[in-house]
């Protein structure tokens, strides 16, 4: 069998035939003699197996010197190895990119892709029944540690750790920019009272599209067009003078005017604007929290249909993410 597997983790040397010798990478050319010569390094890349017109098999694999001899050059470390044959393919089943073997029975070519690849000038190439190569798999990894009891110190310290990160990353603060101060290209929170929206309506693609119009105590009227494939995801506005919250927006110009797109992370909160109505925000995400200090605060962000004004600033509103998924934060 042309290619050998050795004890797991045994390493090349251990098991590879005493009368061969190892030669470094770095020192290999057409000058090199390969009698009784190995090989050795980790498998970098392995490419797919190719069959030949004539039915052969071809496969190359990159090999990585792991270490280097004192006297070798440090700057041909890797090396394209060649495989036809029968070896290609017992290779291709039985070894993993990772995997460290030793080539022997090879010969040497000049390598056509030294330009592009910028690896060694020459080639291993491995054929007929003198070829072979030994592999050693990658060691096992370390056992785990035994899990430590909950009533231990050192678990008690972790979990005291744990919760002093948890209270100081659990709820970030958030900054709303006025609807007077926007900018073309920043990605922004908003506040804004509706004085326009038309409900969520089927596109030609596979969103649904609804779009509003809001302004703040700025009394500039900024148009927002959101598309969301699920209608849970767009704003839940019932009626001119509702407040909706906006976060991740971007700033567009289209046509001469400021305009507001939905971004990664994306997520919109709305309100009842009327005074005296509930104070419940209106969304579907169940990731989200809304800072009850401020009451009904949140209807000051701007005159409206329905509002009166009494605090020239948004409100702040303390939210919560979960990690990498959409929240409505």
């Amino acid at each position: 069998m042309p290619v050998h597997v050795l004890s797991e983790g045994a390493g090349p040397g251990a098991q590879v035939p005493k009368h061969l010798s190892c030669v470094s990478i770095a020192l290999i050319s057409t000058r090199t003699n390969c009698s009784d010569k190995t090989v050795k390094g980790k498998v970098l890349r392995k490419c797919p197996l190719v069959s030949s017109a004539s039915g052969d098999f071809i496969l190359k694999i990159i090999v990585q010197e792991e270490a280097s001899p004192p006297d070798a050059s440090p700057q041909n470390p890797s090396i394209n190895v060649i495989l036809f044959g029968a070896i290609a393919k017992d290779f291709d089943g039985a070894v993993n990119q990772g995997d460290v073997v030793a080539a022997a029975g090879f010969t040497v070519g000049k390598s056509p892709t030294v330009q592009k690849d910028k690896l060694h000038p020459f080639n291993l190439l491995l054929r007929g029944d003198g070829a072979c190569i030994y592999v050693s798999p990658p060691l096992p990894p370390p056992p785990l540690p035994p899990p430590v009891s909950r009533s231990s110190p050192a678990a008690k310290r972790s979990s005291s750790l744990s919760a002093e990160v948890s209270r100081k990353t659990k709820v970030p603060k958030y900054t709303y920019v006025g609807l007077g101060a926007l900018t073309a290209g920043a990605v922004v929170n908003v506040y804004g009272v509706v004085v326009f929206f038309k409900q969520p309506f089927k596109t030609r693609g596979t969103d649904l599209c609804s779009s509003l119009k809001i302004t703040d105590q700025s009394n500039e009227k900024i148009s927002c067009s959101i598309f969301c494939e699920k209608l849970e995801d767009h704003p839940k506005v019932y009626q001119i003078g509702d407040i909706v919250r906006l976060h991740r927006v971007k700033v567009q110009l289209f046509n001469g005017a400021m305009t507001l797109v939905k971004t990664f992370g994306f997520s919109v909160m709305a309100f009842d604007g009327a005074v005296g109505g509930a104070t419940e925000p209106r969304t579907s995400s169940r990731s989200f929290s809304f800072d009850q200090e401020d009451g009904g605060g949140w209807r000051s962000c701007g005159p409206g249909p329905r509002t009166s004004p009494s605090s020239p600033h948004p409100p702040q509103c303390l939210c919560v993410t979960s990690g990498p998924k959409r929240t409505s934060t």
